[in-house]
C-alpha cells in the first residue's frame, strides 16, 4: 500500500502544477501513515489506531488554524444575535420586575400634593415636604427632595435629624456611596444645595433624597409648620378641593404597563429573530467552511476515507468552534449588556 499512495502522489503532483504545494502537504502527511495500516486493509500491525487519533487531532487542528477568518466572523454574528436574545428575553421580565418593585416599596397608597396647607381629620394621614431640585454637571436630572417625619410609619427607614438618604436608583445610576457630597441647583434661580449622603434607601419609583422635615424647613427656609402634601393608606375627601395630584399605585405603573401592552409581541419578535440569525450564521459559515476545502476533502477521499470519517473531521472541528464561540459571546454579551444598561441611565 505504500508503494501505491507514493506513485499516487507523483501523479498528482504532475497532474495540477498549481496546487503543488497543497498537495504535496498533504501526501507528506500521509506518507508515514500508511505503511503503520491506518487505511491498509491489510491486518493492523498495532499502531494504526494510535497513528489514526494522530492524525484526527491534527486534522481537526489544521481546519481550525485554516478557517480562523470565518471563525472570528462567526463570532461577531453569534454576538450580535446573542445581544438581541438578551434583549428580547429580558424585556418582559424586567418591566414586569419594574412594576413588581414599585408596588412592594410605595411609601404610601395615597400620596396628596395640595396647594395650599390645610388639615384633614383624617388621623392616619401624615404630612410630608417636597421639592423638586435638578443636578449640576453635564446630565440633567430632575430630583425629589422629600422632608419626611423623624417616626413616620409609612417611610420604612427611621430618619434623625442629619440624615440624608438617597433612593437606589439614584445611587445606582450616579454611582453614590456613603460620604459623598450632592450639588443640587435649582430649576429656574441660580441657588444650588450641597447634602453629604449618610445612606440609602429602596425607593425604585423616582430619583429622590430624603431627609427629615425640619431638615428639609431649615435648607430650604421654609416656615414650621410648612408641608407640602400627605400620605396616607386611605383615600382623604375632606381635603379634594385642594388637591393639586394624586398618586396612586395605577399612576406609578402606568408608564411599564403601557409598555408591556404596546411592545410586549414586539420582544417575542425580536428572540425569534436572534434564534434564527444564530441558525443560519452557522450554517452558511459551516457551508463556506466546506468549500473552502472541497481540494483537501477530495484528497482525504482518495486516501481512503469515507463520507462519514470526513464528516466528523470538519463538522466536528466547526461544533467544537460554535460552543467555544457560544461561550465566549454568552459573556461578551452579557458584559455588552451591563454597558448599555449604565448607557441608558445615563
Amino acid at each position: 500500500s505504500l508503494l501505491d499512495y507514493t506513485a499516487l502522489a507523483a501523479s498528482l503532483f504532475i497532474f495540477d502544477s498549481s496546487r503543488t504545494y497543497r498537495v504535496c502537504t498533504i501526501c507528506s502527511f500521509f506518507f508515514f501513515q500508511a505503511e503503520d495500516g491506518i487505511r491498509d486493509r491489510s491486518p493492523s500491525r498495532g499502531l494504526g489506531d494510535v497513528y489514526k487519533r494522530q492524525f484526527m487531532t491534527r486534522f481537526k487542528t489544521r481546519v481550525i488554524l485554516q478557517n480562523i477568518p470565518g471563525y472570528v466572523v462567526m463570532l461577531l454574528g453569534i454576538y450580535f444575535a446573542q445581544v438581541l436574545l438578551m434583549f428580547g428575553l429580558m424585556l418582559n421580565p424586567m418591566l414586569k420586575h419594574y412594576q413588581n418593585d414599585i408596588l412592594d416599596n410605595m411609601v404610601a397608597d395615597h400620596q396628596y400634593v395640595l396647594d395650599s396647607q390645610v388639615e384633614t381629620a383624617n388621623n392616619n394621614a401624615e404630612t410630608y415636604c417636597m421639592k423638586t431640585l435638578r443636578t449640576t454637571g453635564d446630565i440633567d436630572d430632575e430630583i425629589m427632595v422629600y422632608g419626611i417625619h423623624s417616626d413616620s410609619k409609612y417611610f420604612p427607614v427611621k430618619l434623625d435629624d442629619g440624615d440624608v438618604l438617597v433612593s437606589d436608583s439614584y445611587a445606582d445610576k450616579y454611582e453614590i456611596v456613603d460620604g459623598d457630597k450632592l450639588e443640587l441647583k435649582e430649576s429656574y434661580t441660580d441657588d444650588t444645595y450641597e447634602l453629604k449622603v449618610t445612606g440609602s434607601v429602596v425607593y425604585p419609583a423616582a430619583l429622590a433624597v430624603f431627609v427629615t422635615e425640619g431638615d428639609f424647613r431649615e435648607i430650604f427656609d421654609k416656615d414650621e409648620d410648612y408641608f407640602t402634601g400627605y400620605f396616607s393608606n386611605d383615600k382623604l375627601t375632606d381635603i379634594e378641593d385642594h388637591v393639586v395630584s394624586e398618586i396612586t399605585k395605577d399612576d406609578m405603573i402606568k408608564v411599564s404597563r403601557q409598555l408591556t401592552k404596546s411592545m410586549g409581541g414586539m420582544f417575542y419578535i425580536v428572540v425569534v429573530f436572534s434564534l434564527v440569525m444564530f441558525m443560519l450564521l452557522v450554517y452558511l459559515l459551516t457551508k463556506l467552511i466546506v468549500e473552502k476545502n472541497t481540494v483537501s476533502i477530495s484528497m482525504v477521499k482518495i486516501l481512503g476515507y469515507d463520507t462519514k470519517e470526513i464528516s466528523k473531521l470538519y463538522l466536528s472541528s466547526t461544533t467544537v468552534m460554535v460552543a467555544v464561540v457560544t461561550l465566549l459571546d454568552i459573556l461578551l454579551s452579557y458584559l455588552s449588556i451591563k454597558v448599555i444598561y449604565r448607557a441608558m441611565l445615563i
